[in-house]
């Protein structure tokens, strides 16, 4: 018989909301905690990383310092959950924190995280915190996580030996493994090389946007150089249009990732030839991963991510290990789960409206969603009323991502001359020409996010955001990431109903994407009106909001759209907002 005991998530999640969601508890009842993961496991393990040594040219393993990166991309932080007791009668009584069992949830939960962190890590090494050997630490001394494997990988052509690792890890392994050929390279696992690439791209992208750019600049009167801080043509398009801009990676780089990031037919060949990327041995779960021709001849090695298939394992296991507990348990902003039904209360799942946030970003409605420029204010849409217990993965873009200036040919803006007008100052009216022509070239815009396309190495555009309702946490990660990555509802259905019959599934799929009014189906960029500084000796943005309001009806011309899959068309409907732009709500949702 399950406990009565109620973790109630109030908070908003990213992607989605719960609203409604007071389980019948009198508000003055209930008992808060948090149940938290913020990435600190040093009262567990000590944590390492290499440092190179420039004598030796060799590196050195060395205890790192800094703060961990999650290893599951999305996060568990700061997840406050309310915790209600009932008696048998089904009534709110009094319950204490300090109960026994508020004590084991937390330790359960802190503990699976943190154990399942380290296993999925592929940035730091870890080694238990009591181990006595201090010195010459070598990577034999670590835990066997994905970080230890990665640098493990068989070269190509030769036989390397199986490494046992903790079953935890081989599953998660052997599960993303077989779902990369399922889903025909949409999902991979070898998407690390790509991954560290796209991500530093999009820091960089957040830095420059907002601060500008560090170049080298000569020191009058010196023969030596300093580096200075500098507008950057990407920080005026960032105030222009309240969102980030930056370059595309660089194209080698780029290539040698791709290159290292196995398309379907090697992972087909291999197979076929019976020497797969991954060897598997079941009895003592064990792997054995073999690098591939072309990324070897590249000078490069595959690189394994499990990212959200790892939170998606740990959820599933601290669910399990709790089963005699009743709980909603929020695993950062792109997984919820829950084991409770509710019947006669159902919950309500808002989902984040794309196209508000981009507005908000844009300057043109307040957080606070208030209107700057235009009425249109929605923060969540549409509502899916569900009744039964639920597992909700959702993946978008609009949590990280930036946008890439392309001319008319839909090549990016090359923005190499812009240093040479900046160090001026003041420019001639001929200078001042060339400078603003280069923002002229701008014609349209490429959206670089997170989610990276394992078989171009760059990011769809299609999908806003993918919402997947499913039995298992660890596949609806799955499955939202492969969804992400195809290019129409059409396509995106075949694919789901492929791996639905595979891993028999009756997923429940929510869909969204823009419906621009323009001819070229795109979002459109509006280009900085410069005036000279005298005080900063530089270049500045005229005012944003002047810029927007003259442009506003026509660049703005587009809708959010909504489709869903299968049995949950009768459970939908808007939120209620007078402002809502979605007229229609019976022909928007339908897939066909």
């Amino acid at each position: 018989m399950k406990k009565y005991i109620k973790f109630i998530c109030l908070t908003i999640l990213g992607s989605t909301v719960l609203t409604s969601c007071d389980m019948f508890a009198k508000p003055n009842t209930n008992v808060s905690i948090d149940l938290t993961f913020n990435g600190n496991v040093r009262s567990f393990y000590d944590i390492y990383n290499y440092q190179e040594d420039y004598e030796t040219t060799s590196n050195t393993l060395v205890l790192d310092k800094t703060s961990p990166i999650n290893p599951f991309g999305t996060f568990f932080s700061n997840n406050k959950l309310y915790l209600f007791k009932y008696d048998e009668n089904g009534n709110v009584v009094n319950f204490e924190k300090t109960s026994s069992d508020v004590s084991k949830v937390q330790s359960s939960y802190t503990q699976t995280i943190f154990n399942y962190h380290v296993l999925f890590d592929r940035h730091y090494f870890y080694r238990n915190a009591e181990t006595q050997k201090t010195e010459n630490l070598t990577i034999d001394d670590m835990i066997v996580n994905l970080k230890v494997l990665n640098t493990k990988i068989t070269p190509y052509g030769e036989t390397g030996e199986f490494i046992q690792i903790d079953p935890v890890l081989y599953q998660g392994i052997k599960d993303g493994y077989e779902f990369t050929i399922n889903s025909e390279n949409n999902f991979s696992i070898f998407i690390g090389n790509l991954a560290d690439i796209n991500d530093a791209m999009i820091d960089k992208a957040k830095s420059v946007s907002l601060n500008g750019e560090y170049v080298e600049k000569e020191i009058e009167g010196s023969t030596n150089t300093t580096y200075v801080n500098v507008p950057s043509p990407y920080q005026y398009l960032a105030y222009t249009n309240n969102r980030y801009f930056y370059k595309k990676a660089d194209e080698a780089e780029l290539n040698k990732a791709l290159i290292c990031t196995p398309s379907l037919d090697e992972l087909l060949t291999a197979e076929n030839e019976n020497k797969p990327l991954i060897e598997f041995d079941d009895k003592t779960y064990s792997i054995r991963i073999n690098n591939t021709k072309r990324c070897q001849e590249a000078s490069g090695t595959l690189n394994i991510s499990l990212s959200g298939l790892g939170k998606g394992l740990a959820i599933e296991k601290f669910v399990d290990d709790n089963s005699e507990y009743v709980f909603l348990l929020n695993g950062g902003s792109s997984s919820i789960k829950t084991n409770n039904t509710k019947i006669d209360s159902p919950w309500n799942i808002a989902f984040t409206n794309p196209l508000s946030k981009e507005l908000i970003s844009n300057g043109l409605v307040d957080s606070d969603h208030s209107s700057k420029v235009i009425t249109f204010s929605n923060s969540y849409e549409v509502i899916r009323k569900i009744g039964s217990e639920f597992n909700l993965s959702t993946s978008g873009y609009y949590e990280n991502y930036y946008y890439i200036p392309l001319d008319e040919n839909n090549n990016e803006v090359d923005f190499s001359n812009f240093d040479e007008y900046i160090a001026k100052g003041k420019l001639t009216d001929e200078e001042l020409e060339k400078f603003n022509n280069l923002f002229s070239q701008i014609k349209n815009v490429k959206r670089v996010n997170h989610i990276i396309n394992p078989n171009t190495g760059e990011s769809n555009e299609f999908f806003d955001f993918v919402s997947v309702f499913n039995n298992n946490s660890e596949l609806g990660d799955m499955y939202t990431t492969a969804l992400m990555n195809t290019n129409s509802i059409q396509e995106a259905e075949a694919l789901k109903e492929k791996l639905d019959k595979i891993y028999n599934q009756n997923s429940e799929v929510i869909y969204s994407y823009k419906q621009y009014s323009n001819s070229s189906n795109k979002l459109q960029v509006i280009l900085p009106e410069l005036f000279y500084s005298q005080a900063d000796n530089y270049y500045a943005p005229s005012n944003i909001y002047k810029k927007w309001s003259s442009i506003a009806d026509g660049n703005l011309d587009l809708k959010q759209i909504y489709k869903i899959s299968n049995s949950i068309y009768d459970d939908f409907y808007l939120s209620n907002n007078t402002n809502n732009e979605v007229k229609n709500i019976s022909e928007l949702l339908k897939l066909n």
